[in-house]
């Protein structure tokens, strides 16, 4: 989960994260079983890309206060959840830039919050060089975990193969995979990966691209498995569109991955009563605002929550 809007005009509380509702922060961690936050955007951005917070294109993150506040935000960030049962642990950045800097302002980050626990479990982005952190984190006392994204469908590179041969090199180089996690304690994962593919073979078909992906994932899940703490992938699903690569959903619809992936091993989900019941829920949701002369898409969360309570407890 990360944080989309994360406070206020005074960066003293926390109390939404959004859209298409500004959701009270604390009802939103009501909601959810297990969650990991991360700083997804920080002050001035930590990396070029759309993704970073600003658009610009620029990596402000070290000018002027801007990695101040962002040590201060994730500071105000983790004093508002420690109290929740259910955070598994903060991530300071998402794929920051590897600046020279970036190492001693990741200590300093570190070392602030562990006044506020000393044993939640921080994560750190490896900043595409896992062999550079891996051993960082080892070499800390405390419960650092490493954070490796694992893509191959965007260098120039990697478009030039396809599945079978990013499968190959995946299995082939499992040993060096499995060092990474033994230099880090075992504090190591795969905090994003996918089964998109930037290269197919010419000529083939959409069912050989399905099969091109299922080679594929099932070498990331086969290494993940072996060779790291945990793994997530990205992303559940997608506004729209039918993609089989990016969208979980659609993924195991077309049995590139697993129908347990998200859930335990032995546990298949339902379709028909999941449909069933997403549809009984919507047309509770309408029926409760009918009345109510206003637009049931801006309505408050709370409130819709409130009401759900209440139900549940009459049952």
């Amino acid at each position: 989960m990360g944080i989309h809007r994360s406070c206020n005009s005074d960066c003293r509380s926390l109390p939404y994260w959004g859209p298409p509702w500004c959701v009270p922060f604390s009802i939103l961690l009501r909601l959810t079983k297990l969650c990991e936050l991360d700083l997804h955007a920080s002050p001035g951005a930590q990396n070029p890309d759309s993704h970073s917070g600003t658009g610009s294109g620029k990596v402000l993150m070290w000018e002027g206060s801007n990695r101040t506040a962002a040590t201060f935000a994730l500071h105000v960030l983790l004093s508002q959840i420690i109290k929740y049962d259910n955070i598994v642990g903060v991530e300071l950045l998402n794929e920051p830039n590897d600046k020279p800097w970036l190492p001693d302002w990741y200590a300093d980050t570190l070392n602030d919050l562990r006044g506020i626990s000393p044993d939640i479990p921080l994560y750190v982005a490896d900043a595409w060089h896992s062999e550079k952190y891996a051993p960082w984190a080892g070499a800390r006392a405390d419960c650092v975990i490493v954070d490796q994204h694992l893509y191959r469908c965007f260098t120039e590179e990697d478009r030039k193969k396809w599945g079978d041969q990013h499968a190959a090199e995946l299995r082939q180089g499992k040993a060096a995979f499995q060092d990474l996690t033994k230099q880090c304690r075992g504090n190591f994962i795969i905090g994003e990966f996918s089964a998109a593919l930037g290269g197919q073979p010419p000529g083939s078909n959409a069912g050989e691209h399905d099969r091109q992906r299922r080679v594929f994932a099932k070498a990331e899940l086969e290494l993940f498995e072996e060779s790291c703490g945990g793994w997530f992938f990205w992303t559940l699903k997608k506004q729209e569109g039918w993609d089989a690569g990016w969208s979980l959903k659609n993924a195991t619809q077309a049995e590139i991955m697993p129908a347990y992936v998200g859930r335990r091993k032995g546990q298949v989900p339902d379709d028909g009563k999941r449909e069933q019941a997403k549809n009984d829920a919507l047309g509770g949701y309408r029926f409760a605002f009918l009345g109510k002369g206003r637009n049931n898409d801006i309505c408050s969360f709370s409130e819709t929550y409130q009401l759900l309570e209440g139900e549940n407890d009459q049952e």
